[in-house]
């Protein structure tokens, strides 16, 4: 959870509420979006100082500091490890043998129902970004232009030295992840339809 808030601050400054609302809207599948634990990324984050906060309206918007930014770069450089991806619903599939044999393949045809439900908005949320993708970088060049809580953040990670490049190039791996999330989604609906068929329950 730290490394996915140091990540949002590193766009802008945000209260705890916006930081739940971004990952509801963007991150579901990724993480908790409990406030318990956005509030204990917080106070640990705050105990190394890699973020402070600012009082503003009665609201305390968080921003991310130097330290903070280092521990994000530190961390994002590191390798990819597939390991550390869990699905803890597979291990009920593991142990199907020991459910009741009347009730497995409801379970199945529910969970893929699901998965259709959320294939529909992912692929919802897909068709608004590409359709709004001008709009969608104009406001990403604003906010980071604009953004006073930001300047340990996004500003100092413009590699190339343009704030737009940075934009592009945020938007092209987000979009890439929704597309991600899709075809992940697919497989699974493909693989419990063709186990449904294939199975004696």
């Amino acid at each position: 959870m730290e490394k996915i808030i140091l990540g949002m601050l590193m766009m802008r400054g945000l209260t705890i509420y916006e930081m739940k609302m971004f990952i509801d809207d963007n991150l579901a599948s990724m993480c908790s979006n409990s406030s318990g634990s956005i509030h204990t990324a917080i106070r640990k984050m705050l105990e190394k100082e890699f973020i402070r906060y600012k009082e503003e309206d009665n609201k305390k918007i968080y921003f991310i500091t130097g330290k903070g930014r280092e521990a994000f770069n530190n961390w994002i450089l590191q390798p990819m490890d597939r390991t550390r991806a869990k699905n803890i619903e597979l291990s009920k599939m593991f142990f199907f043998g020991l459910s009741d044999p009347a009730k497995r393949k409801g379970i199945i045809k529910e969970y893929i129902e699901r998965l259709k439900e959320e294939h529909s908005k992912l692929k919802a949320i897909y068709k608004k970004i590409i359709l709004d993708k001008d709009n969608i970088m104009d406001n990403g060049i604003k906010m980071a232009e604009d953004d006073p809580w930001n300047e340990e953040g996004f500003k100092k990670n413009t590699f190339t030295g343009s704030i737009e490049d940075t934009i592009s190039d945020v938007y092209k791996y987000q979009l890439a992840i929704l597309q991600y999330g899709m075809e992940s989604i697919e497989f699974e609906i493909g693989w419990y339809s063709k186990y449904l068929k294939n199975v004696n329950f």
